[in-house]
């Protein structure tokens, strides 16, 4: 136990914790998420975030609590220090310039669940990127995708989640 006992432990086992956790709910998510194919990948990507920033703490932390073994050993926190510091800048960075935003809601027509998904182009949800359709969790209805500039691009008829129907760029 004394082994693990240590920053290089500490820093092993919160990594190893957060992809345990990973892949519990990925599973879950792709499962009971309308439009499930995305949320997986999302929650990935916001997971090496999470333990990018949880290396980022437990190296500062472990090395004013472990003084005598940062003594010896400087170079290992620094090196994760350093290496999840530039991660987190360059992510955090990046995400300032996400232009992109969805709505989801769910209604009750004639004992169907609906869910629609609006996909917009910008975060103030000016122009719409794309509108779906499911009804009881399976793809249907009409898929459209459009420009920046409102034409539709491509539209996609769905039946109880088999496609019927596609048509491509429309300009």
């Amino acid at each position: 136990m004394k082994r693990f006992f240590n920053p290089m432990g500490i820093i092993g086992c919160w990594i190893f914790i957060v992809f345990i956790f990973d892949l519990v709910t990925i599973p879950y998510a792709y499962y009971n998420t309308v439009g499930g194919e995305q949320k997986p990948i999302i929650y990935l990507m916001s997971s090496f975030r999470t333990a990018f920033i949880g290396v980022f703490i437990l190296s500062f932390l472990t090395s004013i609590l472990f003084f005598d073994w940062f003594k010896r050993y400087w170079f290992i926190n620094c090196f994760f220090f350093l290496l999840a510091g530039i991660y987190l800048y360059i992510d955090f960075g990046s995400s300032k310039k996400i232009g992109y935003g969805f709505v989801e809601k769910s209604d009750s027509v004639a004992g169907y669940e609906i869910r629609t998904k609006v996909e917009y182009y910008d975060q103030q949800k000016n122009k719409v990127r794309s509108v779906s359709f499911w009804r009881n969790e399976q793809k249907d209805s009409v898929w459209t995708v459009y420009s920046e500039d409102g034409s539709v691009l491509k539209r996609e008829y769905y039946k109880n989640d088999s496609l019927t129907k596609s048509y491509g760029t429309f300009r």
